[in-house]
């Protein structure tokens, strides 16, 4: 067995990863890896443990420097989820993977790291017996597509999700796909605005037109609802390994009651059973959002725990507000904001 560290990230290209990871979410895809690198501004990393020519296991992560010193995440942006990624790997093994990043975290001069980990694992316990400053729950939830067809999914959804597909379907709303630079422009004007009535963070300009370039077409597609040349709302999913991700729904505000996001989504089910998708991931949720999660209930027959695995080395850290890491580590986690003196 041996323990390599990749600074390249053309050399995790290489390694072609879905053969170590095969339900892998889209987080972990080499084009989206290169996307947060250039966006971030950050220095990628992934350990790699090899038994001779054969990867056994893998933690990608992100080094942002600022003024109090290096964060690392594995991954950071919204909550993308990182971790240890493998197909079989044992305890043993899993541990010496888990240590050689603790000792790499002094290395680096680390003020704080943070691990997200992945749904489609149940790695809980073994990153609980390393003893994490702050351990912070989120809730995913996924629709299953394995081995079923279209029939068997739309039965097992909520009675009111199947009312608003049918409700769509009423009023002869239109579904299709597309890559144009008018939906493009859509979907980004209307999440920008809609996140920013709500006070939220949202995804800018620069990052949606960075995504756009660096993702090749076979890994997005963008779902919309349109009637008389109205376009009423859209959605964008990511393709992984198997996995379609939920990534960024928007709907006009006058178009709501008629439930044309619903009728999206189900035909992006369809979509994703005929491309022989195994998994639609919802994405996570914070456990106070009671409104999110009874929509993201209605639509998915797995719930699954993942937690953001955090450790504080400078305890300096503490000492500052929210505000100072939004602006100095934007799009990394570093604290939990309760936890800071201001």
């Amino acid at each position: 067995m041996s323990l390599e560290l990749i600074s390249d990230i053309e050399n995790y290209k290489k390694l072609n990863i879905s053969k170590i990871n095969n339900i892998s979410n889209f987080f972990t895809n080499y084009y989206y890896l290169k996307l947060l690198q250039e966006y971030l501004s950050a220095d990628f990393k992934c350990i790699v443990l090899k038994d001779k020519d054969s990867i056994i296991a893998a933690i990608p992560f992100f080094i942002k420097s600022g003024p109090l010193g290096n964060i690392v995440n594995s991954l950071p942006f919204f909550g993308s989820n990182g971790g240890m990624m493998y197909n079989s790997c044992s305890i043993i093994n899993k541990d010496k993977i888990m240590n050689f990043f603790l000792n790499i975290m002094h290395d680096f001069q680390v003020v704080s790291y943070t691990i997200i980990s992945s749904p489609f694992y149940k790695d809980d316990e073994f990153y609980n017996k390393y003893n994490f400053d702050n351990i912070i729950e989120r809730v995913a939830f996924i629709t299953q597509f394995k081995n079923q067809n279209i029939d068997e999914i739309y039965n097992k959804i909520s009675s009111s999700a199947k009312r608003n597909i049918k409700k769509a379907n009423s009023l002869n709303i239109e579904i299709s796909i597309s890559k144009d630079k008018k939906i493009k422009n859509f979907l980004m004007n209307n999440h920008i605005s809609s996140i920013q009535n709500k006070n939220g963070d949202y995804k800018d300009i620069v990052f949606f037109n960075k995504l756009f370039e660096t993702l090749p077409n076979r890994y997005w597609d963008i779902f919309y609802a349109h009637k008389n040349d109205e376009i009423m709302s859209a959605l964008l999913v990511l393709y992984g390994s198997k996995v379609v991700e939920y990534f960024i729904p928007v709907i006009k505000e006058e178009y709501k009651s008629n439930q044309s996001l619903s009728l999206i989504i189900y035909e992006a089910f369809k979509h994703a059973v005929k491309n022989n998708n195994h998994y639609f991931n919802w994405g996570g949720t914070w456990l106070s959002q009671e409104g999110v999660i009874k929509f993201k209930s209605k639509w998915s027959d797995i719930r699954s725990s993942y937690f953001y695995y955090n450790n504080i080395i400078n305890s300096n850290i503490y000492d500052h507000n929210s505000l100072y890491f939004r602006n100095n580590y934007k799009h990394f986690y570093v604290v939990p904001f309760e936890k800071l003196k201001q």
